[in-house]
């Protein structure tokens, strides 16, 4: 059964900030199919909680990577599942 997912404000201001510059830097298409891509992880994670690994300093966050560039950190919880943000692979911030 999947979880519940919520996204902390962080999570979604981050989320709103990579739309947006997908949006004006590439457009609609690329900007599709990167949701659509992101959408089909987050509903993984809602069946398969453990599918992603540990965050190398914060043991209780796991991580899994949305390709090309995208690592949605989590939190997991008996009935849900907490995105708490999304990072940009290629960043020091890991």
């Amino acid at each position: 059964m999947a979880r519940q997912i919520t996204w902390t404000p962080q999570a979604q201001e981050e989320y709103r900030l990579i739309v947006s510059h997908l949006l004006d830097v590439f457009g609609d298409k690329v900007t599709e199919d990167y949701t659509d891509r992101l959408a089909k992880v987050i509903d993984n994670i809602a069946l398969l909680p453990d599918m992603g690994r540990m965050h190398p300093q914060m043991s209780a966050i796991r991580q899994v990577v949305v390709r090309p560039h995208t690592v949605v950190c989590y939190l997991v919880f008996p009935a849900q599942i907490t995105v708490v943000n999304l990072l940009d692979s290629r960043s020091e911030r890991r």
